[in-house]
């Protein structure tokens, strides 16, 4: 074979090399859904363990689940609060590898402790409220994946001690694998979404908007880039957009804020014109290559309330009226989907 084959060909697969390299460097974050479940009404002390435990004879269950559907029906006195087991398998794709792994939960009630793969990732106390926990040094990132979920709806110390409505006890929303790059936007502060917006001076002149966002590097090396933020129309027109140089250290955290205005905004009135923009937050790296993002909808509007005269949105008198929503559906208790909310 002639050195010009060989150099051809180096060149082929150093271009391919640097495709690879490139889109691994771009990768952005990523979800992927935990829907199918076994799961026992019981206190298995071994169900966390990845290997020797046989959950053959389990309930095969898919998320949202609760397992006081229809006990939860009789009243405070008559239904069951304790122990329920949930456990799941998983293989992630091969680009994770490059990412970190965090598990999500949108609700377990009330007590929730996670394991993977038999170690022990952390406990959540609350029934209502999404939690994370970082999975990434508890994960095979080429084989098989065991998750193990304790979740306990028995009377506490904690909120709600009581009521007049069935404390539902399971994962009764949906849960994830989230996938992100090593810096990324922020997600371990309580499950937020590490974008925080801020609006003021509100009229149908102009709206200034302060953005904080949380950011996270758990790379061994520093993070040199910049954050921009974008704010959409519903019809994906661009409103306005900004952008910042940050530079996050290795394995360490920072926060940016930026500041922004929006001239003639279409303000939000409520029911009458419930209307949003969306503000999308990315994080590029040095060579502007996006490595993660976060959509949030942000509704501009002005209120106040005056002691005489009562609640004013954007200079107009609303009266308001007080709803109480219970998330219970008849056969279903708290494990409902988004058919059952609208």
């Amino acid at each position: 074979m002639t050195s010009a084959f060989y150099r051809h060909h180096k060149v082929g697969w150093l271009a391919v090399l640097l495709c690879v390299l490139s889109a691994i460097t771009a990768l952005s974050r990523e979800t992927v859904p935990l829907d199918n479940w076994r799961f026992a009404l019981s206190e298995a002390t071994n169900a966390p363990a990845a290997t020797g435990f046989d959950d053959a004879a389990w309930e095969n269950v898919k998320l949202p689940h609760t397992w006081n559907t229809f006990d939860g029906e009789l009243g405070d006195k008559h239904y069951f609060r304790g122990t329920g087991w949930y456990r799941t398998h998983f293989k992630l794709p091969p680009e994770a590898a490059h990412q970190r792994v965090l598990l999500e939960f949108d609700g377990a009630s009330l007590v929730a402790e996670v394991f993977v793969n038999g170690q022990r990732l952390g406990e959540h106390t609350g029934g209502f409220a999404r939690f994370r926990f970082d999975a990434t040094d508890a994960v095979n990132f080429s084989g098989d994946n065991l998750v193990a979920v304790r979740v306990n709806n028995a009377r506490t110390d904690f909120i709600p001690r009581n009521g007049d409505f069935t404390i539902f006890g399971g994962l009764y929303r949906p849960a994830r694998i989230l996938l992100t790059s090593p810096a990324h936007i922020a997600t371990l502060d309580h499950a937020s979404p590490g974008v925080f917006l801020t609006t003021t001076n509100v009229s149908t002149a102009n709206a200034d908007v302060a953005a904080r966002i949380e950011l996270a590097n758990d790379a061994a090396k520093n993070f040199p880039g910049s954050v921009r933020v974008t704010v959409n129309s519903p019809a994906g027109d661009k409103i306005i957009s900004k952008s910042e140089k940050v530079a996050i250290s290795a394995m360490g955290a920072t926060e940016i804020r930026l500041t922004f205005s929006i001239p003639h905004p279409h303000l939000w009135n409520g029911v009458a014109d419930p209307f949003v923009y969306e503000a999308t937050v990315e994080l590029l790296d040095r060579n502007g290559k996006i490595v993660d993002s976060v959509s949030q909808p942000l509704g501009l509007r002005a209120f106040e309330v005056k002691p005489d005269a009562g609640f004013f949105l954007n200079g107009a008198h609303v009266p308001l009226h007080g709803v109480n929503r219970h998330q219970t559906w008849p056969d279903k208790g708290w494990a409902i989907g988004a058919n059952d909310m609208k």
